[in-house]
């Protein structure tokens, strides 16, 4: 078990190093913008998710998610300086009213020759109970009481650009100008962690039957390290922008997860997948993007399966100084 561990930190600690040793890069494709400041605000819908299911398949699937509509429910704001970039966001609103800083997100990112990589940490506090198929929360599992659930993950990414032409900041930072159409392939490389726990069981009263020793979890920790392969591409006119991209991958994890005759670890390979798409403007001193993203990883106990779905749609406005 300390194995996975061990990889895990030793990948995070390569990419760090990689990330102060290597020098900017730069192509006829691509260039970066005279102005050295890019600073962005990002209106957010953003949703994540929780579905845990036995794998018998005999009881309901339990989700835990935000109770959003399709509307605003987090802020961010974004400050570049060249190829560095911070972001912090915040929660502002869900269907239960305001809820400032119920989860919060901070990040670091630098690029460098045909690489991209960042740090982060965010935490989350807005899982509410759902019945699937359910028609009304007074319906959800007899009644059981909501769970208080929160989590927290905190890792690193590094993002290899196989392509000469492709720019990663011009499409995803907008602190470059992806002057010629282009795509590449991207090999995506990630050590995380993510804590998911409960004040109570996960697993609702009249559904515990079905998860045997399992039946009483209240927290899962996840150390992985994820491996996957991308492809994006740059499609791009007179400073317009549409880029589809899409990662598959597989992720070397370690679970720990507590039971009624006391806590346990599952060594385990699990899938990944990530797709999504960014449109609209990045030229001059003016941006305006509409990114939205779809994210999905695994994990399972003895005698459950987990999601972990995020899902996003970002309105992204700046401009440069």
């Amino acid at each position: 078990m300390k194995n996975a561990k061990n990889i895990m930190y030793l990948t995070f600690y390569c990419i760090i190093v990689l990330c102060i040793t290597v020098s900017i890069y730069a192509s006829e494709y691509h260039e970066p913008y005279s102005e050295a400041i890019t600073s962005k605000m990002y209106l957010i819908n953003y949703d994540q998710i929780v579905t845990i299911q036995d794998k018998n398949n005999k009881g309901k699937v339990i989700e835990y998610s935000p109770k959003n509509d399709f509307y605003i429910n987090q802020f961010g704001y974004e400050y570049c300086i060249k190829n560095v970039c911070l972001f912090f966001s915040t929660s502002i609103y869900n269907a239960g009213g305001f809820n400032f800083f119920k989860t919060r997100m901070f990040s670091l990112y630098y690029s460098f020759y045909k690489f991209a990589c960042d740090v982060y940490y965010y935490d989350y506090d807005l899982y509410d109970l759902y019945e699937i198929g359910s028609d009304s929360d007074e319906e959800k599992f007899d009644d059981y009481s909501e769970p208080d659930v929160s989590s927290q993950h905190y890792g690193a990414n590094l993002y290899w650009i196989l392509s000469d032409d492709f720019s990663y900041n011009a499409t995803f930072k907008q602190t470059e100008r992806q002057s010629k159409s282009a795509g590449s392939f991207i090999v995506h490389i990630s050590p995380y962690i993510s804590k998911y726990k409960s004040n109570e069981i996960l697993i609702p009263e009249n559904q515990r039957i079905y998860y045997d020793n399992d039946s009483v979890l209240k927290h899962v920790d996840i150390q992985s390290l994820l491996l996957s392969i991308g492809y994006c591409y740059n499609l791009t006119y007179d400073g317009f922008y549409i880029a589809p991209f899409g990662y598959i991958g597989k992720e070397y994890k370690n679970v720990e997860y507590n039971t009624t005759i006391g806590d346990k670890e599952k060594t385990q390979w699990e899938n990944y997948y990530k797709w999504g798409a960014m449109i609209g403007y990045n030229e001059s001193d003016s941006i305006l993007v509409l990114e939205y993203v779809n994210e999905y990883h695994f994990a399972d106990s003895e005698y459950a399966e987990m999601k972990f779905i995020n899902k996003a749609i970002n309105l992204v406005i700046g401009y440069r100084i």
